[in-house]
């Protein structure tokens, strides 16, 4: 929260969307919020959804800027002036721009997009999806409970959004969350809807699987080594 209210711009719409959390997430959130008093647009709800697709496309609907970015609770922006140096860049509401990460264990990883590697990598934690684009072709699919993003991006992709990678850190991306605690899951959603997209050759999804299986078994050595 701190990371998005310290930014150097006010031109922000900060939506908060929780799923009634058992902890202390909305007394933390609370808190903080009374204690703002800066210029910065900001909507708060606690209530029952169907899990993170189900809150992302909550944002959504109360969205009203042009660019939406997707911060998860356990990642943060990286500086106060990310906002201010992405925003001359984004020029197309039509349209996704795609930065890259840098993870809790230090790791930089920028989206790609390599046609002939076939490398479709796109951060969401980075990215800036144009409110248009979701009048375009829907929100998030909710049968994904992780690869969500994913899925959405392949869908975008196919049906023509244009993507532009941006060569700017944005945001520290938690090594800790859904996506690798549920790694299993996560990559069984992937293929799912690597399958469903239709627009990679046989040969290329054969190729995803077989990464991920290397992928797979590297990180649940590193993590019995530990």
């Amino acid at each position: 929260m701190s990371s998005v209210l310290n930014q150097s711009s006010d031109e922000i719409e900060y939506l908060i969307i929780d799923g009634l959390s058992k902890d202390n997430t909305c007394r933390i959130i609370k808190e903080k919020l009374d204690a703002y008093n800066g210029g910065k647009k900001v909507f708060f709800i606690s209530e029952k959804d169907n899990g993170i697709s189900s809150a992302f496309n909550k944002g959504i609907e109360h969205a009203t800027g042009k660019f939406l970015m997707f911060l998860n609770a356990d990642d943060k922006l990286v500086g106060n002036d990310v906002i201010e140096s992405v925003a001359p860049l984004l020029l197309d509401a039509d349209c996704i721009y795609s930065g890259g990460i840098i993870t809790t264990k230090g790791k930089t990883i920028y989206s790609i997009i390599d046609s002939s590697q076939n490398k479709f990598e796109i951060m969401h934690p980075a990215s800036f999806t144009g409110k248009k684009v979701f009048e375009k072709i829907g929100k998030f699919n909710e049968k994904f409970k992780i690869a969500m993003d994913y899925d959405f991006f392949l869908r975008a992709k196919r049906l023509g959004v244009e993507f532009y990678i941006l060569n700017i850190i944005t945001t520290k991306f938690s090594v800790d969350g859904i996506s690798n605690k549920a790694l299993v899951r996560m990559l069984k959603e992937n293929y799912m809807a690597l399958a469903e997209d239709r627009t990679f050759s046989t040969w290329a999804t054969l190729k995803y699987i077989f990464q991920n299986i290397v992928f797979y078994i590297g990180h649940t050595l590193r993590t019995l080594i530990k």
